[in-house]
């Protein structure tokens, strides 16, 4: 057997080997790389896991993750090494101030401030804040003391959301969190809606060509060109 063909293999023992994985963020020892590659710690049910792989965008502590994966060992300790990976929202407080760290310009006394102003103002608190946030993230200028920043925080909450649908949704087509981050800033907080309606829109990213977007058409069910 080829080198190449033992690599394929190997990959595809590791596709059918695959387990989910789901759990809380509690370190990230490794930062994220560009391509969304991190070594951290995830709180599952069996206790602390350690994984390595290709996570979501701003990756951080506290933020649940479902994870595709297999098992591996690393320096004589078992490690999930994992193949991708999506940000689940944890609607309580903590969840979601968390989420909103995630955001450049927002720590957590802001966060806290953010998720309190509306708070106030529904029922069914946790759902109903994250619901505004993620469907009307212009509201944000009204907490007070944001006016002069509130603009930029009201984009960049508008592309979290956006990163985030589109990463649970390509990271299934094999499509790594760098590439997302790329199709997000040419097509901005129309990405999802436009891939969806033509995902031929990709190969106008750089990385990505007509054999995935062919891939990605015949699994929505487009005749490819």
């Amino acid at each position: 057997m080829t080198p190449l063909s033992s690599r394929r293999a190997a990959r595809a023992q590791s596709i059918t080997d695959a387990e989910v994985l789901a759990g809380r963020v509690r370190t990230v020892h490794v930062p994220q790389r560009e391509n969304g590659w991190a070594v951290l710690t995830l709180e599952a049910d069996r206790g602390p896991v350690c994984c390595a792989g290709l996570f979501p965008p701003k990756v951080a502590r506290g933020l649940l993750l479902t994870c595709v994966g297999c098992w591996d060992e690393y320096d004589g300790r078992p490690q999930f090494r994992v193949m991708s990976a999506h940000a689940e929202i944890d609607r309580t407080r903590d969840g979601i101030t968390c989420w909103l760290q995630t955001i450049k310009g927002i720590g957590p006394k802001l966060s806290g401030r953010i998720f309190d102003h509306f708070a106030s103002q529904v029922e069914d608190v946790p759902d109903r804040v994250w619901t505004i946030l993620r469907d009307s993230p212009e509201r944000v200028v009204e907490v007070p003391g944001i006016q002069r920043i509130g603009p930029s925080i009201v984009r960049r909450i508008r592309e979290q959301t956006v990163m985030g649908e589109l990463v649970t949704w390509l990271m299934s087509f094999d499509i790594s969190a760098a590439y997302c981050k790329r199709i997000l800033d040419r097509y901005g907080a129309e990405a999802v809606s436009r891939v969806r309606e033509n995902p031929y829109l990709l190969t106008e990213v750089r990385g990505i060509g007509f054999k995935k977007a062919d891939v990605i058409g015949l699994r929505m069910g487009i005749a490819p060109n």
